[in-house]
């Protein structure tokens, strides 16, 4: 598990995996279940176990819930209630570590959304909530009262927890990821503030592979899988290449996780 956790070993001292354990024990908890999101993957083994080198898996951890449209950048922590949607941080160039998540819906054929960081997402998701709960008890009337009511305040809760929580601990929303090549992805090509005209054709290259990836799944994924391998050569990422293989060898398993019971 060594390299699964290089640099994700981290995660373990960052600020948004300190607010979800601290928001389980104190007085008056609160659960991402309140407001429709589940742990899962990085983040499911982050809080169910002490010693990560003791959990076992049925393949290579390196594919624990990494669903069939993942790009290697994306690592899954939080599910949705529908439609496989789930919850990734992004880690473009390992050696400056996460920055930024995206989201999308596995079932459905949307492009990803980004946000600045974790604790954004779920800012972004609770006011989302109360933005649709609130439009349905505009349209539905007496019938939504007492659900849209309870999702509001769950959503309002859940919200001002977190933002109290930036606040005391003078957190930023955004883990300064940087602006980059745009792809029909909905997630950038991150660019280095040394980039030039050397590795141009690496970065060209890799938004190909990853719009291929991305939407065309069987049909092209071995044109992806090779124009992406090139461009993390190209760009000397070692550990992005190895997600990648390890994927690709394995891309049509019938279930993401693959947690020993």
């Amino acid at each position: 598990l060594s390299f699964l956790f290089y640099p994700i070993c981290r995660l373990l001292n960052l600020n948004w995996y300190e607010f979800i354990v601290e928001q389980r024990n104190c007085d008056d908890p609160i659960d991402l279940a309140d407001i429709g999101l589940y742990p899962c993957g990085v983040l499911s083994l982050l809080l169910n176990f002490d010693d990560l080198d003791g959990v076992k898996f049925t393949g290579d951890p390196l594919l624990h819930y990494r669903y069939y449209r993942d790009v290697p950048e994306f690592f899954t922590y939080l599910s949705g209630d529908c439609d496989g949607q789930h919850w990734g941080m992004l880690l473009d160039e390992p050696n400056d570590g996460f920055q930024g998540v995206a989201m999308y819906w596995s079932n459905d054929g949307a492009e990803m959304t980004v946000d600045d960081s974790v604790l954004d997402a779920l800012i972004v998701e609770c006011q989302d909530s109360i933005d649709c709960h609130e439009e349905g008890y505009l349209l539905y009337g007496e019938e939504q009262t007492t659900y849209s009511k309870q999702q509001i305040e769950s959503s309002k809760k859940f919200k001002n927890r977190v933002e109290k929580f930036l606040a005391i601990n003078q957190l930023s929303r955004t883990e300064g990821r940087p602006i980059g090549l745009e792809t029909d992805t909905g997630m950038d090509i991150v660019l280095k503030d040394n980039f030039d005209c050397d590795n141009g054709e690496a970065i060209e290259m890799l938004k190909s592979g990853r719009e291929l990836w991305y939407w065309n799944g069987k049909d092209r994924s071995t044109e992806a899988y090779e124009l992406m391998r090139k461009a993390y050569e190209l760009l000397e990422r070692p550990e992005l290449i190895r997600i990648l293989d390890v994927h690709y060898r394995d891309r049509d398993r019938h279930s993401v996780d693959l947690l020993k019971n």
